[in-house]
């Protein structure tokens, strides 16, 4: 049993978008419009439209939501942290807390070996 249209019509597609002269003309029009671009990755990524992310931004009074600080690194947004079992959105994260999140694959005992580790050495 073969491909259906649309599954053949997806493999093109793919291929296409791997061709150098693509990738180029893809660049080319990122670069000329960043917004449309940031906002067609949300979307794709985190299902969020522009509208979604500036709601949780204001909910969040433009910080994060959990060291409550600015993006520190000019030119960035900050990220749409989600739940990587669930895929479900939770809220916005400076690259510092995200990425930390991350370091620790979300382990909440890391997380808080971590804090009695900063406790312990804080007393001395």
């Amino acid at each position: 049993m073969g491909l259906t249209y649309a599954e053949r019509e997806e493999e093109r597609q793919k291929r296409r978008r791997q061709t150098p002269a693509y990738k180029n003309n893809y660049r080319k029009w990122a670069k000329k419009n960043p917004e449309k671009k940031r906002a067609s990755k949300i979307k794709s990524k985190f299902g969020m439209t522009p509208g979604d992310y500036e709601k949780k931004l204001i909910e969040q009074r433009g910080v994060c939501a959990i060291c409550k600080q600015k993006e520190f690194v000019s030119n960035r947004h900050l990220a749409v942290d989600h739940s990587h079992v669930t895929q479900k959105n939770r809220g916005l994260l400076c690259t510092k807390c995200n990425s930390v999140l991350g370091w620790v694959n979300e382990d909440i005992t890391t997380l808080h070996s971590m804090i009695q580790y900063l406790e312990l050495w804080s007393k001395s």
